[in-house]
């Protein structure tokens, strides 16, 4: 059931990346001759390294689009696996134009400024890592201030559930602990 809500929201996601990969391919860092017409940056190995990573990203958009139009045409039996396998690929199409960002920006300005591009290849390693392990991620968001209303009332009603059940929840530990009431009414 949930993977095939999921096959709702998957293909706007791989067909975003494929046009952001498409449109990267074509907007070439460091830009064109306009004499010859030819990449500038052509024999620089980042450069080559950007191409790469970007023809992968999109690559693994465009099979993701690919699974899930295959698994509209199967059974469930066949269609699971595919709508689960997209996931996976669209992940690695993600880490590819992570990659792919971070080759073009090294590309064009290490020449420049090596403590920019020291700067921004550990914050999208960062930024790789947290998406890897969720754990990670939700330990990052805790830590970040929350302003929103609905964020307020569910700490709200954590507090009056904590007090119903007279055992003290520690906030910090876990995303979970924040949304209880909201948390058990879904599993």
């Amino acid at each position: 059931q949930y993977l095939l809500k999921l096959r709702e929201v998957l293909p706007v996601v791989a067909t975003l990346i494929a046009a952001i990969t498409f449109q990267a391919g074509f907007t070439l860092p460091g830009g064109l001759n306009q004499n010859s017409g030819e990449a500038i940056l052509a024999k620089n190995a980042a450069f080559l390294g950007f191409l790469l990573a970007d023809a992968f990203a999109m690559w693994c958009s465009v099979l993701v689009l690919f699974c899930l139009l295959w698994s509209m045409f199967c059974d469930s039996e066949k269609s699971v696996p595919l709508i689960d396998r997209s996931m996976w690929i669209l992940m690695a199409s993600l880490y590819g134009s992570l990659v792919a960002f971070i080759w073009g920006v090294f590309a064009v300005i290490h020449h420049e400024s090596l403590w920019a591009i020291i700067i921004i290849i550990v914050l999208c390693s960062l930024l790789g890592l947290a998406a890897i392990e969720g754990e990670i991620f939700y330990l990052i968001l805790n830590q970040l201030p929350a302003t929103s209303t609905e964020y307020r009332l569910c700490k709200l009603l954590n507090t009056l559930w904590v007090s119903s059940k007279s055992k003290p929840i520690n906030l910090s530990n876990s995303h979970e602990n924040y949304f209880p009431l909201v948390i058990s009414k879904y599993s």
